[in-house]
This record gives structure tokens, C-alpha cells and sequence, in this order.
């Protein structure tokens, strides 16, 4: 998206680089009619700033979207404006597939949305956690490449699937039950699927009941799906619990949050919906996200070969002496530049303004979409 429209943010008329005292509203840039267009057509005027100014809106749909294209506006929205665009836009998908916005990746910035990620920062993604888990991680990660040129495509999936399975859940994808396990990883890839999918609800809501192609209704069955599977995993881990079956020092991530929420509510949602919800939200960040942040950051590095050239010099700095020649995964100093790659990635997704923020000079409205 960074080269749809001009270097700049770009509403309908171009933005200086300089800053100024007023701010002047973005909602004169897109205008209420047509109702589907990407242009608007320009009437008469007599400044030619007026004439910028009214044409070239973007929409998709019926929803006003801001692009920015330049490093500079990137930089000022990501860290002046960073609590106004945290939210993701509130698309069908994660309506149906993340239990109506409770998965914390799609819901919007609150107190819900900050609760949720406290919880997973401090008993998840702990340190101490990520310690104890090491030896799950390494293992996998050298199965998967012993396996790299056999079934690529199914290998990455499982050993990804696996990893976030041993991680969260107390439990190996494909060990012991082979026929759930096939049928777990079947429903997450038509999970990843569903969420690539712009149905006609997204751009055009009053024809949203129409479901063109079905898709709406795809979505609910693998929803059903998803959470049958979660709903079972959730019942032997109370089961487990009433029975002093957990043992208190290897506490999966289900288990923690049982200990943690103990039946309350979080904004609204019941404790199993928000402990399923949050479950989805991990597995799906360790599997899919995974995978197109590392394609996303291969195909930055390919397109920018003065980087891929540091960064293999300091992997080749970095990589121990032992046999498996592996990297170690704490060595964040030894590729500095590695870590920016992966860092930027997430920076280019769309986002949504959740309130109103000054920008450039401009004053940004709520609930619009934003294309770093």
C-alpha cells in the first residue's frame, strides 16, 4: 500500500511535511455521494487547493480510509498517535471466528483489550515461561527443519501448530490422537482462510444479508467447529482441576486462566468465552502470524539486498559452533538489524482510529481505516 497514493498522507489533497497550528478536519475529503467510488468527480471551483482537496478520496466501501505513505507520517503514527490507531477494523470475520471481537488480536483498544493483554504478557509470554518452554521450542524447530524439503507447505503448518499445542495447552498436536489432532489443524487452516476473506458486509453493510458466495455462512460452521474442539479442551482442564490433577508447577495456559479469571466476567464476557477467545487469539499468533511474518520479513529482505547482506553477516556472527548450527533465540544483540526486520512487520497492517487525533496538521476522525 505504501505507493497507492503519493509520497505524504493522503486524504484527497496533498499534506505538508511541515507542521501547523490549526488543524483542519478530514471529513470534507470524502464526500457523502457517490455512494460506491473510489473517486470523486470535482464541481467548480475557484482554488485549485479545493479542486486537490476533492478529488482522489479512498474508500472501501462505504468507509472513509487514510493512507499513509511516507516513513516520516509512518513514524508520527506509531508513536504520537500510537492509542488512537491501535484498533483493528471490526470485520466479519472476527466477528463470527474470534467469539464477536472477544479474541484480544481483533478486539478494539479498551479495557477489555488491555486486560486481556496484561494477562497474556505477564503469565504467557513471561520470561520465566518462555524459559521453561526452551527445550519444546528448540526441539521443534529442529524436527521441522530435519523435515524441510518433505511436504513443506503441511510441515511448517504442523510444527508450528505443535509448538503452540506443547506451549498453551498441556498437549501435543498429533501425538496421541491423531484423528483430532487432523481435525483441529483442518479447522484452523479454513480459520486462516476465512480470515483473508473481504466479504460484501465489510465494504457495503447494508448488504451484508445478502452473504455473496457463502461466505458468511462458511464462516459460522468452521466458528462451531473451533469451538467445540476448545470446549473440550477447556472441560478436561476443569475436570482435571476438580480432581487435583494439575500439577501447580506445570500450569498450561488454559489452567492459568482458570486460576486468574475464577469464573468472573472481562467486559461483558463469560469466563469460558474469554479463556476460548484467548486461547484462539494464542494458537492463532504462534501458527499463522508466525508464518506470514517470517514470508513478509523473506520478502522484504529479497527486495532490499543492501539488509539481507547485514543480516546474514550477523547471523554467520552469531551462530554457535555446536553441530545443529542453530541460532540461539535470545541473541537480540548479535542481529540488531534481524530484529528491526521482524519488529517493522506488524507496522504495516491495517489499522483503525479509535478516537479523534491530530495529525500533521489535519485532524484524523474516529473510526476510520489506516493504511501504514
Amino acid at each position: 500500500m505504501s505507493k497507492v497514493l503519493p509520497d505524504g498522507c493522503r486524504d484527497g489533497r496533498p499534506v505538508s511535511h511541515k507542521s501547523s497550528n490549526t488543524s483542519r478536519s478530514l471529513t470534507k475529503a470524502w464526500p457523502k455521494d457517490p455512494l460506491v467510488s473510489k473517486t470523486s468527480s470535482t464541481s467548480r471551483s475557484t482554488s485549485m487547493e479545493d479542486i486537490q482537496y476533492k478529488q482522489n478520496y479512498l474508500r472501501l466501501g462505504v468507509n472513509p480510509t487514510l493512507v499513509v505513505s511516507s516513513w516520516e507520517l509512518a513514524k508520527e503514527l506509531f508513536t504520537i498517535n500510537d492509542l488512537a490507531v491501535t484498533s483493528r477494523p471490526p470485520f466479519t470475520a472476527a466477528k463470527y471466528l474470534g467469539y464477536n471481537f472477544a479474541t484480544f488480536g481483533f478486539a478494539p483498544q479498551g479495557p477489555y483489550w488491555r486486560e486481556t493483554r496484561k494477562i497474556t504478557t505477564s503469565e504467557l509470554l513471561s520470561n520465566r515461561r518462555l524459559n521453561q518452554l526452551k527445550d519444546v521450542r528448540i526441539h521443534e524447530v529442529e524436527t521441522s527443519l530435519k523435515e524441510l524439503y518433505t511436504h513443506w507447505d503441511e510441515k511448517r503448518m504442523a510444527q508450528a501448530m505443535t509448538v503452540a499445542g506443547k506451549r498453551y495447552y498441556g498437549s501435543a498436536v498429533g501425538d496421541d490422537d491423531k484423528i483430532k489432532a487432523q481435525q483441529w489443524q483442518k479447522a484452523v487452516r479454513k480459520l486462516f482462510k476465512h480470515l483473508g476473506i473481504f466479504v460484501v458486509r465489510d465494504a457495503l453493510p447494508f448488504l451484508g444479508w445478502l452473504d455473496i458466495g457463502g461466505h458468511e455462512k462458511a464462516m459460522k460452521r468452521t466458528a462451531k467447529e473451533i469451538d467445540s474442539i476448545l470446549e473440550e479442551w477447556l472441560e478436561d482442564h476443569k475436570r482435571k482441576r476438580l480432581l487435583g490433577e494439575t500439577d501447580q508447577a506445570e500450569q498450561d495456559f488454559m489452567d492459568v486462566m482458570l486460576s486468574v479469571l475464577q469464573g468472573n466476567e472481562l467486559a461483558g464476557y463469560d469466563a469460558d468465552t474469554v479463556n476460548k477467545a484467548t486461547s484462539l487469539g494464542m494458537i492463532a499468533g504462534a501458527g499463522d502470524t508466525t508464518l506470514v511474518t517470517l514470508t513478509w520479513a523473506m520478502s522484504l529482505l529479497l527486495n532490499n539486498k543492501h539488509v539481507l547482506v547485514k543480516v546474514r553477516e550477523e547471523l554467520d556472527r552469531s551462530r554457535p559452533l555446536e553441530s545443529n548450527n542453530l541460532v540461539p533465540t535470545d541473541d537480540d544483540k548479535g542481529a540488531p538489524n534481524l530484529c528491526k526486520v521482524v519488529l517493522r512487520n506488524p507496522c504495516s497492517y491495517e489499522t483503525r482510529s479509535g478516537s479523534r487525533c491530530g495529525f500533521r496538521g489535519l485532524m484524523n476522525e474516529q473510526s476510520r481505516e489506516v493504511f501504514p
